[in-house]
């Protein structure tokens, strides 16, 4: 009885995910034949499709064999006043044998786009046209011909460097580069992709990016620059690691999976609220127009992971999290 309810669990897991899919790349047949038909709309269409792309993209989740147990539970709601958005506070349950290693500052998680595991297929398609529904109603993230301010600089002194020598020198074990200079820090008031962001993966010959979620540390080295064109990279040498677990250094690097080398990274359009994806997933980082803050989602999608179970960033892969930090390093060329 047991086996069948995993290989059931995995059959749905699977349906749901290839459904998903599908849309997505009906989404994106649509965005090129919109882009080829009406050039003088091109960011406007972009962004909806950077949105509807999360949107299914969120939907997604890893296995139900790798959670057999409920590890969440709601304890209360909060809906606005104009738009019915539900606050959903989660109470993370760790195994037993795992309380005493685990800071009791992070059971509490606040998750504002928490989707239910128990999604049939036949819903799918209706909760996406909800959301966007929801998201209309919405001023935009950005408007128009709003001057974005390329020049500004990074104030190092008053910022905290994510990665420290060590870990550096990790990287360059890793992939045979060192890691360069500093070339963005996220800011609090950053509420979409920004021209000088975009700068940042479309020069240069790679970079490292770096994010700090609590006393987690954990990123993705892109040793390719990001095509001006499609806005995703080809990276055959990519690869994602986590420097520290609950403030413990703690070394893991995963690589790409041959599959999935087209979709290495991608980053959002300007003034979209996507600041980027690495693989299908695997890091996604992106503004929420309810909290006002920049979130991030984990799964497991397109690098090896080996027999680990766990994201890369140390959550479960169905909480969306607030991101405290998030830098971008030059990758310098092979030594």
């Amino acid at each position: 009885m047991k086996t069948q309810c995993e290989q059931d669990g995995v059959d749905i897991v699977t349906f749901r995910d290839n459904t998903l899919n599908l849309l997505l790349q009906a989404e994106k047949v649509r965005c090129d034949n919109e882009l080829e038909r009406n050039t003088f709309r091109k960011t406007e269409i972009q962004n909806d499709f950077a949105q509807r792309e999360f949107a299914i993209r969120e939907l997604m989740r890893p296995s139900v064999l790798f959670n057999p147990q409920p590890l969440f539970k709601e304890e209360s709601t909060n809906n606005t006043s104009e738009n019915t958005t539900q606050q959903i506070v989660v109470t993370q349950s760790p195994k037993e044998d795992s309380k005493n290693t685990i800071n009791n500052s992070k059971n509490t998680i606040t998750d504002s786009n928490v989707i239910d595991l128990n999604i049939s297929s036949s819903e799918v398609e209706e909760q996406i046209l909800e959301y966007h529904s929801n998201e209309s109603n919405k001023e935009p993230p950005c408007k128009y011909h709003v001057k974005t301010n390329v020049n500004d600089k990074i104030e190092s002194e008053n910022c905290e460097v994510l990665l420290n020598k060590k870990e550096k020198e990790q990287i360059h074990k890793w992939s045979g580069r060192s890691v360069g200079d500093l070339i963005f820090t996220y800011k609090n008031n950053l509420k979409s992709c920004s021209v000088k962001l975009r700068e940042c993966f479309h020069e240069g010959n790679g970079f490292v990016i770096a994010l700090l979620y609590e006393q987690n540390v954990f990123g993705v080295v892109v040793t390719k620059k990001v095509d001006k064109t499609t806005d995703y990279a080809f990276d055959e040498d990519c690869f994602i690691f986590q420097m520290r677990d609950n403030g413990d250094n703690n070394y893991k690097m995963y690589k790409i999976k041959a599959e999935n080398f087209d979709w290495a990274f991608s980053v959002g359009v300007k003034c979209s609220t996507k600041f980027f994806d690495v693989g299908c997933g695997d890091i996604n980082v992106v503004y929420n127009n309810t909290n006002k803050k920049v979130v991030c989602k984990c799964a497991q999608s397109s690098f090896d992971y080996k027999n680990c179970t766990q994201t890369i960033c140390g959550v479960d892969g169905s909480v969306i999290f607030n991101i405290q930090k998030f830098v971008v390093y030059r990758l310098n060329d092979l030594d």
